[in-house]
C-alpha cells in the first residue's frame, strides 16, 4: 500500500515537473526574426561525409521549409527535426532555436558508408555499423566498389568483415582496386599493380589467408614481378596457388610464416 502511494506521488511529481519546463520554456522562446540557419555537422575523425552543410541547407528548401526571415516564434522545431530524421543519410538529427544568434540550429550525424555495392539493378552502401544505406544519386561518395553476385546478408557478413580488415591495414587499404562477388560467393580481388585475379574463397579467414598474400608479395613478387601471374588462390588452407599468365600452375606452396 506504501509503495502505491509513494508511486502515485512521484508520478504527479513528474507531471508538475514537466509542466513547469513546458511552461518556462514556451516562456523564454526567442522572438524576433530568423537570422538563418547554421547546420553543424557531427562526424568522426576521418568518416566520409554524404553532404556539406549547404547540401543539408538545399534540403530544407525541398521540404518547403522558407526558414530565413520567419518569425523564431510561428517555427515548428519539431516538424523540421522530424523531416530532417526520415533523410537516410542521416543517423541522429537535433534541431533548437538560438536565443543569441536567432538562427535554426540543426546539428546533423551522418552515417558513415564502408563500401557500396552494385549487384544488378540494386545499388546501396553498406555502413560502418553493418548497416543499410539508400543510395542516392544527388550524394555520392568515393569508397570500394563491391560487384557481381552480391546477396545483402553476404554483404553485410563476409564482404564487409573482409573490407573491414583491409580498410584498417595500411599495408592492404590502396592496394586493390575492385571486388567481386561469383554466383558461389568466392570473392575475388583485382590489385592495383598487374592484371592478376587474387582469389579469397568463400571461408572468412580473411585475416589468415591476407597474412599468406602477404608472404607471397614479399617473397615472390620481387623476384618474378607482378605480370608473371594470372592469377593467386588462397581459398586453400595456407596456401597460395599462382596460376602463370600462359594458364599453368607456377607456385604451389606455403608461405613462411
Amino acid at each position: 500500500m506504501i509503495k502505491k502511494i509513494l508511486y502515485i506521488i512521484g508520478f504527479f511529481l513528474l507531471l508538475a515537473y514537466l509542466s513547469v519546463v513546458v511552461y518556462f520554456a514556451l516562456r523564454h522562446r526567442p522572438s524576433g526574426k530568423c537570422s538563418g540557419v547554421d547546420v553543424e555537422m557531427i562526424s568522426k575523425s576521418g568518416q566520409i561525409a554524404f553532404m556539406t552543410r549547404d547540401d543539408v541547407r538545399k534540403e530544407l528548401e525541398l521540404m518547403k521549409f522558407d526558414l530565413p526571415g520567419k518569425e523564431l516564434g510561428t517555427i515548428n522545431i519539431y516538424e523540421v527535426e522530424e523531416n530532417l530524421r526520415k533523410n537516410p543519410l542521416f543517423s541522429n538529427t537535433q534541431v533548437y532555436l538560438s536565443p543569441v544568434s536567432k538562427s535554426l540550429v540543426l546539428q546533423i550525424e551522418q552515417k558513415s558508408p564502408m563500401f557500396i555495392v552494385q549487384a544488378g539493378d540494386s545499388v546501396y552502401y553498406i555502413s560502418t555499423d553493418r548497416g543499410i544505406i539508400p543510395c542516392n544519386p544527388r550524394y555520392a561518395v568515393e569508397v570500394p566498389l563491391v560487384t557481381g553476385h552480391v546477396e545483402r546478408d553476404y554483404a553485410l557478413g563476409a564482404v564487409y568483415d573482409l573490407i573491414k580488415i583491409i580498410k584498417n591495414d595500411s599495408y592492404w587499404q590502396n592496394f586493390f582496386t575492385q571486388v567481386y562477388v561469383r554466383k558461389d560467393g568466392n570473392i575475388i580481388l583485382t590489385p592495383r599493380l598487374g592484371t592478376m585475379q587474387i582469389i579469397m574463397g568463400t571461408t572468412p579467414k580473411w585475416r589468415t589467408k591476407l597474412h599468406n598474400l602477404r608472404a607471397f608479395c614479399d617473397e615472390v613478387i620481387p623476384r618474378v614481378g607482378w605480370e608473371a601471374y594470372k592469377s593467386l588462390n588462397l581459398e586453400f588452407n595456407g596456401q597460395v596457388i599462382a596460376k602463370s599468365v600462359d594458364g599453368s600452375p607456377a607456385h604451389i606452396g606455403s608461405p613462411k610464416e
